[in-house]
């Protein structure tokens, strides 16, 4: 009996791309992409900021350079965020109190928080995201935040 060979091919692909992906544990080469805080300001400003690092882009309020590569949460006025809409599966950045990350959707705004797959303590949070996140301060806590640099982020497929 002959094989459909080219009925089989769609089925193989997902599995090929799949396997290109890396261990998202890991903080080496090969799957990894890290952002650094290099191009925001070191300095308060006003509005949003738009930033396309590492061919994705992201929008910015209240973040700064912590002037080491870091992004700094600085709670004013508005809570600050950093938000991405083309990312999608893993993310990773130092884990400290009070900073979560939540869906994101440009007309619906900010869903539910997305629970962390893995926490090493004091150390990273890594998420799963899809396409639509935002790091910010957890709103329900009821107190002002003190300027919190979450370093740098890292994405993986």
């Amino acid at each position: 009996m002959e094989r459909p060979k080219k009925a089989l091919f769609p089925l193989l692909l997902p599995l090929l791309l799949l396997s290109s992906c890396k261990d998202p544990f890991p903080a080496v080469s090969g799957g990894v992409t890290e952002f650094r805080a290099d191009s925001l300001p070191t300095d308060p400003y006003e509005g949003e900021i738009a930033r396309t690092i590492e061919g994705h882009e992201f929008l910015f309020r209240g973040v700064l350079s912590d002037g080491e590569g870091g992004f700094l949460l600085l709670e004013r006025e508005e809570m600050p965020y950093i938000r991405n809409k083309d990312i999608q599966f893993g993310l990773r950045f130092e884990d400290r109190e009070g900073v979560i990350v939540r869906e994101w959707d440009e007309e619906e705004g900010p869903g539910e928080e997305i629970a962390p797959m893995m926490e090493e303590e004091g150390e990273r949070s890594y998420s799963i995201v899809s396409f639509g996140f935002e790091i910010t301060f957890d709103p329900t806590f009821d107190k002002v935040f003190p300027p919190t640099s979450i370093g740098t982020l890292f994405h993986w497929c």
